[in-house]
């Protein structure tokens, strides 16, 4: 743990990640699942390595860009979970010359389109949305789904590979129990929809949520999953009882600029900037990030609940504190804190350290 920081620094605990990466692809395996674990998260070369060495080969990006920068990195097998951006058409085809490519489609328009100005095959996974709500074609609209398939077929750079869900809804459930709801409705659906369109076992199904693919251990009618954020967990997956505090991998290090013993609260360098502005309720109180308890090795994860960050603005974070850790800390000092939602917190993050304060790769500081 750096015991001093001159800006809001990320800490990986790559030992825990390392966990967590093997504990996953020990699932996928014994499911007999591809496992496709989406990199947007950590957006780290180093960390790739985590999983290469646990002998991952096939990875999911969130764009074209961070396609290319694992690409460089080796990976060779790799599928974009975003709806295509045609004005990338070119870096598309590029990627698709030299690695094996995986993209996105909801839209024939899109399809056709794409199929005039890339000159090299491409796999395709059709974005179908079981519930969610964000992209892709709703799982009841079975003649826009076929036909998709078809146009799809009927494109000589096209290879389709199978159907594509997120259940995002996961991360906004409260419990356990609530996510296995959405994923069973999900499950349901989509073998709805294979049965209407009469695809038996033509298509794979993948899938990617952290929550869900963490906690369920038999997949049904699933061929692939893709979770991301179990590589570092977060506050957020703590709050749902998707993962227990020591699974956590990532935490943010601020420094403490201001002490204000009158009013309980500790100002940190640390705002939207560097966390995000994502938050979940303590009862009445907005928490945008858990406080470690200072003075206390990290790997013994003991989250203070009496103390919180309460609120973000641009570069300053308010810490509600009690009077003990007022009286424990001075300006200065680091203080370090479970994000809420680690995915956001790492895509904004400046910097990556570990806990010996190496410096770790990371795709957003090299761009």
């Amino acid at each position: 743990m750096i015991n001093r920081v001159q800006q809001p620094s990320m800490l990986i605990d790559l030992a825990q990640a390392r966990r967590n990466i093997r504990k996953m692809k020990q699932k996928a395996d014994a499911n007999h699942l591809i496992f496709r674990p989406h990199f947007k998260t950590h957006q780290s070369a180093t960390i790739g390595e985590l999983f290469r060495n646990e002998g991952v080969r096939q990875v999911t990006v969130s764009s074209v860009q961070m396609a290319q920068y694992f690409a460089q990195n080796g990976w060779t097998d790799i599928s974009i979970a975003f709806p295509v951006n045609l004005n990338e058409a070119g870096a598309i085809n590029d990627l698709a010359e030299k690695i094996s490519l995986n993209i996105l489609l909801d839209s024939e328009f899109v399809a056709e389109q794409l199929h005039h100005q890339i000159r090299f095959s491409c796999g395709v996974f059709i974005k179908i949305d079981t519930g969610y709500g964000r992209a892709g074609i709703l799982w009841d609209d079975f003649e826009a789904v076929k036909s998709l398939i078809n146009k799809v077929k009927s494109l000589g750079r096209f290879s389709l590979k199978g159907l594509l869900v997120h259940d995002g809804n996961t991360y906004h459930a409260h419990s356990q129990e609530e996510i296995l709801q959405i994923r069973a409705l999900s499950q349901k659906r989509i073998r709805t929809l294979k049965e209407k369109v009469d695809l038996q076992n033509e298509l794979l199904v993948s899938v990617g949520d952290t929550p869900s693919c963490s906690i369920i251990d038999t997949f049904e009618g699933v061929d692939e999953i893709r979770p991301g954020n179990f590589v570092f967990y977060d506050l957020m997956q703590l709050n749902a009882g998707v993962c227990s505090e020591f699974d956590i991998a990532a935490f943010m290090q601020c420094p403490i600029v201001g002490v204000y013993k009158e009013k309980n609260q500790i100002i940190v360098y640390g705002g939207g900037i560097h966390f995000s502005k994502d938050f979940l309720m303590w009862g009445a109180e907005k928490v945008f990030g858990a406080l470690i308890q200072p003075g206390t090795d990290v790997s013994q994860r003991k989250i203070m609940k009496s103390c919180f960050l309460r609120s973000l603005s641009q570069e300053h974070g308010i810490v509600q504190a009690n009077q003990q850790l007022i009286e424990s800390v001075q300006i200065g000092d680091p203080l370090l804190f479970v994000p809420v939602h680690s995915c956001l917190t790492a895509s904004i993050a400046s910097n990556y350290f570990d806990f010996q304060g190496n410096r770790i790769e990371k795709y957003w500081s090299t761009n």
